[in-house]
């Protein structure tokens, strides 16, 4: 028979981490929005094991500890996979598509704002 934890983290791999990282194709992955996914998710691990984070902190269990028990995949990493298959997808496309077109397009209008500049979708792509 199949126990609580595994059905929990099977159920975590089908249905919560797709949603966690909906349309993660399309965001440049910022260090501050792998930050956040990072977060809930360690939330949401503590609460499959039912570990408050008080208790985590008291008894010195570590993160990685938590996910070596509860055995779900990473959200960062997965969000991270899902974006190069996107992009591969969008770079495979033989046609004038407007995902293509977006992909590539440059404004040439418009000024970027002075400082550092935000990262755009082309220059994540190129980190990967």
């Amino acid at each position: 028979m199949i126990d609580f934890l595994s059905l929990l983290a099977h159920l975590f791999d089908t249905a919560v981490l797709p949603a966690l990282t909906c349309a993660s194709e399309t965001w440049t992955l910022r260090k501050q929005d792998e930050h956040a996914v990072s977060v809930t998710q360690r939330a949401l691990e503590r609460t499959m094991l039912k570990i408050s984070l008080c208790t985590q902190l008291q008894k010195g269990i570590r993160s990685s500890e938590l996910r070596h028990r509860t055995k779900i995949r990473d959200a960062v990493d997965y969000a991270t996979k899902s974006k190069i298959g996107w992009a591969g997808r969008v770079m495979r496309y033989s046609d004038d598509r407007w995902t293509r077109a977006v992909t590539d397009w440059i404004p040439r209008d418009i000024k970027r704002t002075p400082g550092r500049p935000p990262t755009r979708r082309s220059e994540s792509s190129r980190k990967l």
